[in-house]
């Protein structure tokens, strides 16, 4: 999971290796579109939310780039 820099992704694609999934929340959907059609990798998956409320299950990341340590973090990483 990271924020919505594109070297970021690629960056989290690189360390994933083939078999990863990137997941890239940010809070503007307009941000998400424009990166969307900007990497096409069907690794990569796009999700509305913050630092403050992540759209996912409790210990389900495994590396978090591009964000603040926050108590939501910690609470997605595995």
């Amino acid at each position: 999971m990271l924020g919505t820099e594109g070297g970021l992704v690629d960056e989290a694609l690189r360390r994933g290796g083939p078999d990863a999934d990137v997941i890239v929340v940010a809070p503007e959907a307009a941000s998400l579109e424009r990166l969307e059609r900007a990497v096409l990798d069907p690794r990569v998956w796009f999700m509305i939310g913050d630092g403050e409320v992540l759209p996912l299950p409790d210990a389900s990341v495994d590396v978090v780039l591009g964000a603040e340590d926050t108590p939501e973090i910690e609470r997605v990483l595995r």
